[in-house]
């Protein structure tokens, strides 16, 4: 059974559910989980992150778009990543602000199969 922090609401053990999921469970978070705003976490880490080999990185993507959650990498320190995690929601009809919204495992594959049709990778972040 996974313990929450006293202070998370249910946006923040969202995001601490995906955390947990991403790194194989919550006995492998062993880094502090500090709160971001009432929409989620950060954590600062050592681990590695790549898109092929120990796919992680990949993993945590198709996750992202699943469960509508943003993941950010940031620098934090020498050897250290900082992983920001927030709650986001699905919205098909764009009624939800820039800060709220998260595109869909769908939209994801549509616009990655748009960007290999078109050759057009400085475009592929655009949703």
């Amino acid at each position: 059974m996974r313990k929450y922090e006293e202070w998370m609401n249910d946006n923040q053990i969202r995001c601490y559910n995906f955390l947990c999921d991403m790194f194989g469970g919550s006995h492998h978070v062993h880094e502090k989980v500090h709160p971001v705003c009432d929409f989620g976490i950060k954590i600062n880490t050592q681990r590695d992150f790549a898109t092929y080999d120990f796919n992680l990185m990949t993993q945590i993507v198709i996750m992202a778009h699943k469960r509508a959650i943003r993941v950010e990498f940031s620098g934090s320190g020498p050897n250290m990543v900082k992983l920001t995690i927030t709650a986001r929601q699905h919205d098909k009809e764009s009624k939800l602000s820039y800060y709220e919204r998260h595109p869909s495992l769908e939209d994801l594959i549509t616009k990655c199969k748009e960007t290999i049709e078109k050759d057009a990778w400085s475009q592929y972040a655009e949703y």
